[in-house]
């Protein structure tokens, strides 16, 4: 997707589909505070922040323009979000759509980190108990759900079904802190991307930045370790 913004008002996308091979391109209105947090099966993950803290999140399909209202979130920031399916093409007991979001409750002191998922129509999110640490990603991979906690070097799996953390998978020793990483699922596997940019050049007003390591690991649960 690359996107690019026309006016104050209006959000212009084109998205490239590998199937197809086609291109397309989408515009929008922006209203409030409108944000996009994550995506997948199409779909984007938008959070709009109005008045007295009440956030607004919602399901949008960039090419259709279809909205799908999640429930509301009070005095919450969201700051990424996923989700296990198509919302609409999947509706039947055993392969509902799940919304997961990290989120974070902000008070005038202090600083709370929470782990949520919903359904599309449920009345309120359902908080995933026992999380310790602060989570910078997530991924839905084989019905189970992965945060990545960067700065303990490791996988937190939770259960949906139990709204709880059931294991923490420890991240190998070659594993730095620095850099950016990211869980990826791809064709049921679960990937965890890790890359370092440098910058090498700044301009004024003109920053380069380069790659300077880029790396995938293979994480799976075999004794509790990971495979890479």
């Amino acid at each position: 997707m690359i996107s690019s913004e026309t006016n104050f008002k209006i959000i212009s996308s084109c998205f490239y589909s590998p199937d197809s091979k086609n291109h397309y391109r989408h515009e929008h209105e922006v209203g409030g505070n409108q944000n996009y947090h994550g995506y997948g099966h199409g779909w984007m993950i938008t959070a709009d922040y109005g008045c007295n803290d009440i956030l607004t999140a919602s399901l949008v399909n960039p090419i259709t323009g279809d909205e799908i209202l999640l429930p509301l979130l009070i005095g919450i920031i969201v700051t990424h979000a996923t989700l296990s399916s198509h919302p609409t093409l999947t509706r039947d007991s055993e392969n509902h759509c799940l919304v997961m979001a990290l989120v974070t409750n902000w008070t005038a002191e202090f600083c709370f980190q929470s782990i949520v998922f919903c359904k599309p129509g449920d009345d309120n999110w359902t908080v995933i108990e026992n999380v310790k640490g602060k989570c910078n990603d997530l991924a839905y991979c084989n019905s189970v759900l992965y945060c990545l906690n960067s700065r303990k070097r490791a996988v937190i799996v939770c259960d949906i079904a139990t709204s709880s953390v059931v294991e923490q998978i420890d991240l190998p020793n070659s594993f730095e802190k620095r850099g950016r990483s990211h869980l990826i699922e791809s064709f049921g596997e679960l990937l965890l991307l890790r890359y370092i940019l440098i910058r090498v050049m700044h301009l004024e007003m003109i920053e380069l930045w380069g790659l300077m390591f880029f790396g995938l690991i293979r994480v799976a649960e075999s004794g509790m370790k990971l495979r890479v």
